[in-house]
């Protein structure tokens, strides 16, 4: 399975336990959606990485605002000087 960015995240390896019988139509399709749903995980969990991080990038972007315009946080003996956290 593939992420939005192509990179290889997971590998699915089947092995009939029976002897040598192949896998039947059936078992493939079902193997199928396995991969189909895996996918949509994957796709989702990097959806909700970018979110987490545009709403830190917002927040850190929110509080320069305010600084530039007095409302934020001023280091104690120098005012005019703002500080924020960036989490990356």
């Amino acid at each position: 399975m593939n992420s939005s960015s192509g990179a290889l995240e997971a590998v699915m390896e089947f092995v009939r336990a029976e002897g040598d019988q192949p896998f039947f139509e059936e078992d493939e399709e079902i193997a199928n959606s396995y991969l189909v749903w895996g996918e949509v995980a994957i796709h989702y969990a990097d959806l909700y990485g970018k979110v987490g991080r545009q709403k830190d990038m917002t927040s850190f972007l929110l509080s320069i605002g305010k600084c530039i315009i007095g409302k934020g946080h001023v280091l104690s003996g120098r005012p005019g000087l703002c500080y924020g956290l960036l989490y990356v």
